[in-house]
């Protein structure tokens, strides 16, 4: 039987090429090869020394945006941590136009409202369906 292909992982193959507990954390929108932890802790790292242009999530993605787990957005998160708690109505928007390439610098975003959201997109030439 084939080796599950995340590095040092000597686990057999389930599917896709990987063993059965790194396929169910793909199925999970975490990164296969990754502890559950390690994207948390890679954001608080980086965070101190943040720069000021866009610094991409290295780690699983739901429609490019950066994500850790399938619940919590990254720049969600970061927009609470650098900005307080998300006002009624408003949404999480980026500033760079980057979002969907995993963006979550914090002077790129803030608590905007949805058609300020639509505005950015359409000026970025971003199209979501």
């Amino acid at each position: 039987m084939a080796q599950c292909a995340i590095p040092g992982c000597d686990r057999f193959v389930r599917s896709r090429g990987l063993c059965d507990r790194d396929y169910r954390a793909w199925l999970r929108s975490r990164e296969p090869g990754t502890s559950p932890g390690e994207p948390l802790a890679y954001l608080l790292a980086v965070l101190t020394t943040m720069p000021a242009e866009c610094t991409e999530w290295p780690y699983a993605r739901n429609w490019g945006y950066a994500w850790i787990a399938e619940t919590q957005s990254v720049s969600v998160l970061v927009c609470t941590w650098y900005h307080g708690e998300r006002p009624a109505g408003l949404v999480c928007c980026h500033s760079c136009g980057r979002g969907t390439s995993g963006c979550f610098t914090p002077s790129h975003l803030r608590w905007d409202t949805k058609s300020a959201d639509a505005y950015d997109r359409s000026r970025h030439k971003q199209i979501h369906v």
